[in-house]
């Protein structure tokens, strides 16, 4: 771990000592089994977005990066803001250097045909029908898929857990196609 994702795992810590217990126990189980599990594949925890200072990690959220090439990978565990057991997970490749123009992004989901998931305490159960059990299902569920994720960052490939595309990629592909033809035949 870094120095400045030390910075970030003080805010961390302090967001969950004032989370529910079903909440806290949930970001442990995410801090000590998911995270270790993506640092296997290249990624670090950091404390800020891109290297940007002016775009700290939120509290209530792990942000994993890794550069290679050029690029850069990005995975970021986003937990609910009203503090219910459950975060959604995004991940997104871009440019390395400004202006990080977006390559791919997407969500880890249940089915293909979702574009985001909440994985944990679904939003129609009374929390205090949750339990911890409901937790450690929904982290081994998680770990499970992970290895994909990390292969549609790697090669674009969507597999049955990677999110549909949403139409904002659709938008920025068109742009980037628009661009192309207004450049020079040389630079196409």
């Amino acid at each position: 771990m870094t120095l400045s994702a030390t910075a970030h795992q003080t805010r961390f810590k302090r967001w969950q000592n004032l989370a529910p217990p079903l909440t806290r126990h949930m970001s442990i189980a995410v801090s000590s089994e998911l995270v270790p599990l993506l640092e296997s594949f290249g990624f670090e925890r950091v404390n800020i977005h891109l290297g940007d200072p002016e775009a700290p990690v939120s509290g209530s959220e792990l942000t994993l990066e890794r550069v290679s090439g050029g690029l850069l990978d990005s995975i970021t565990f986003n937990f609910e803001k009203y503090r219910t057991p459950r975060f959604q997970l995004h991940a997104s490749r871009r440019e390395a250097a400004a202006p990080y123009q977006f390559i791919r992004s997407c969500n880890l989901v249940a089915r293909g045909s979702q574009y985001y998931h909440f994985w944990g305490k679904p939003w129609w159960l009374p929390t205090r029908l949750w339990s911890e059990r409901g937790s450690k299902r929904a982290i081994e569920s998680v770990s499970s898929r992970l290895p994909q994720l990390v292969h549609y960052l790697d090669t674009g490939e969507r597999g049955p857990n990677i999110s549909r595309r949403s139409s904002m990629v659709l938008a920025q592909q068109c742009v980037a196609a628009d661009r192309r033809e207004d450049a020079p035949p040389a630079e196409r």
